[in-house]
C-alpha cells in the first residue's frame, strides 16, 4: 500500500457503501456532517488517522466516506479519505454521481466573480496613474 504522502496515490470511491461527499458542517469532537450527491446529509466520524490531517477540514472538501454497515442507522459513516484539489479536478473528470456536486451555474457564477475582480483591479490600477 502507498504512503499518503506519495505524489501518486489517488483513491476513487473502490466498493459499495463508499461514497464521495462535501464537508457541510464541522460539529466538533471528530464528527462532521457531509452531503452527499443526492442531497441527503449524514453524519461523519473523523478516524484517529486523520487527526494531523484536521487542518484540511474546511468547509467545502470533498471527502471520501465509509457507511457503516453494522448499524441500524445507515445516516452514520467514517471519514476514508480528504481530497486535495488536484484530486478533486481528477475525479471531477471521472464518471460518478459526485458530479452533481459540479454545476454548470457554479462554474458560470466563478468565471464571472473572476471577471468583476479583474475589472476592479485594472480600475484601481487607471485611478493610480491618475494621481
Amino acid at each position: 500500500m502507498k504512503s499518503r504522502k506519495s505524489q501518486n496515490y489517488f483513491r476513487p470511491p473502490q466498493e459499495d457503501g463508499e461514497l464521495v461527499a462535501i464537508l457541510d458542517k464541522n460539529m466538533g469532537n471528530g464528527i462532521l456532517q457531509v452531503k452527499l450527491p443526492n442531497g441527503e446529509t449524514m453524519l461523519c466520524h473523523v478516524r484517529k488517522k486523520f487527526v494531523k490531517e484536521r487542518n484540511a477540514l474546511k468547509l467545502g472538501a470533498w471527502l471520501l466516506v465509509g457507511l457503516r454497515e453494522f448499524q441500524t442507522n445507515k445516516k452514520i459513516s467514517d471519514l476514508l479519505e480528504i481530497y486535495s484539489d488536484a484530486e478533486v479536478q481528477r475525479l471531477v473528470t471521472m464518471d460518478g454521481p459526485w458530479r452533481n456536486f459540479v454545476q454548470k451555474e457554479d462554474i458560470d457564477f466563478v468565471e464571472t466573480v473572476e471577471t468583476e475582480s479583474t475589472e476592479v483591479v485594472l480600475d484601481m490600477e487607471i485611478n493610480i496613474d491618475d494621481i
